[in-house]
Formats: C-alpha cells, sequence, structure tokens
C-alpha cells in the first residue's frame, strides 16, 4: 500500500483543528449554556405571572357567582317569609 503524503497531511490537520477547536469553543458553548438556563428560569417567572393572574381571575369570578347566588337566595327566602305573612 502506498502512503500518499497529502492525506497524511489533511488528516493531521484535521485532528488539530478539531482538537484546537474544542478548546476554543468550550468556553463559548458554557455561556450559551449558562444562557439558555438563565432564558428559561426568566420563561417560567413570567408563567408563573400569568398563571397567578389567570387563577385570581376564577377566584374572583367563583366569589362574584356565590355572592350573586347567597343573594338571590336570600330574595327567595324573604320573599317566602313575605308570602307567610299574608297567609
Amino acid at each position: 500500500m502506498k502512503i500518499h503524503g497529502p492525506s497524511i497531511a489533511l488528516g493531521l490537520s484535521t485532528g488539530l483543528l478539531v482538537v484546537w477547536a474544542a478548546r476554543r469553543l468550550r468556553p463559548v458553548a458554557v455561556e450559551l449554556g449558562a444562557l439558555s438556563i438563565e432564558l428559561a428560569k426568566m420563561a417560567r417567572a413570567i408563567v408563573e405571572l400569568q398563571r397567578e393572574s389567570v387563577e385570581d381571575f376564577v377566584f374572583e369570578v367563583e366569589r362574584r357567582t356565590v355572592d350573586r347566588a347567597r343573594v338571590r337566595r336570600e330574595e327567595r327566602a324573604q320573599g317566602r317569609a313575605v308570602d307567610a305573612r299574608r297567609s
């Protein structure tokens, strides 16, 4: 088998390039990872704030519904009491 010099040089230079790139790009990858974690935490906080707003809205609607039902029951009870006195 014949040794082909340009192929050896190409393979060696590719290997050196990979090692160099790994050393140079590792800090960039770490920074990108840290940034993505921070963004995920911020997104989670935004979602929690919106969820809390929705929960407050639902609670307000339920409270108003219960209050209206209570008022209607009281009005009916008062109407029955007035009808009972008339009889």
